[in-house]
């Protein structure tokens, strides 16, 4: 395709005006490739669909937990991702967090969150799956009794010696104020390792989003979190 757009803009230079026949047939060489690309991506897209399929369904548990999240009737969000989601989590989850999490809209361009004082869960129309997942792992620090020791202790040891980073500094462009701050250690991500005043921090939560998105990726490029992260949720 590369090649194919640079030998039609030298014959664009070339013609003067005039359509060559050299030129026609470049751009239906382009259009087939333009064609047999889309056909490609498409197929690429099912391929890790059923790759996510597959390996979701080897980390369920025997007997599920079912999350209650209330009161979210948004008409401005897609509910197919917020189920997906919710069942996503469901499937994972053998530990029962203390009390049902309230889902409610945040406007556009704000980041999701949860507010662990209000119980409430905060998302935007543009916030996708894994997003939610995301935020449900704090969720579960939160109101599951002993997982946030837990994670303090795999946190604790992981990043033992190790001194804060500003992540703005790490990541610059992102968008992260100066007081927000990380411990990378070898994480896939610098984002894992932020860690917040009141102790709490990013491990629960970016490690269940990644368990969504890539969890082949994500055991192989770090087998230890991994291990902790399935091995939390399934109650070991």
């Amino acid at each position: 395709m590369k090649d194919k757009l640079a030998e039609k803009a030298t014959l664009e230079s070339q013609k003067r005006g005039k359509t060559t026949k050299a030129y026609r047939q470049v751009e239906l060489e382009i259009y087939d490739l333009t064609d047999e690309r889309a056909k490609l991506d498409s197929a690429e897209n099912d391929a890790f669909d059923a790759y996510l399929e597959k390996s979701h369904a080897l980390m369920r548990v025997d007997n599920p937990i079912q999350l209650d999240l209330t009161d979210y009737t948004s008409e401005g969000y897609d509910m197919y991702r917020v189920d997906r989601a919710q069942q996503f989590v469901n499937s994972i989850t053998a530990v029962i967090p203390m009390h049902p999490v309230e889902l409610r809209d945040l406007p556009a361009g704000y980041r999701a969150n949860y507010d662990s004082v209000t119980n409430t869960m905060k998302i935007c129309s543009s916030d996708g799956a894994a997003a939610i997942v995301h935020e449900l792992g704090h969720y579960l620090e939160y109101t599951v009794p002993k997982l946030f020791e837990k994670v303090t202790g795999f946190y604790s040891q992981r990043t033992q010696g190790q001194a804060a980073q500003s992540l703005a500094s790490l990541m610059p462009g992102k968008g992260f104020k100066p007081g927000e701050v990380t411990r990378p250690d070898s994480f896939i991500h610098p984002y894992m390792g932020k860690q917040y005043e009141d102790g709490h921090g990013e491990i629960l939560s970016m490690g269940m989003e990644m368990l969504y998105k890539d969890p082949a990726g994500f055991a192989e490029n770090d087998p230890e979190y991994f291990n902790f992260i399935l091995g939390l949720l399934h109650g070991e």
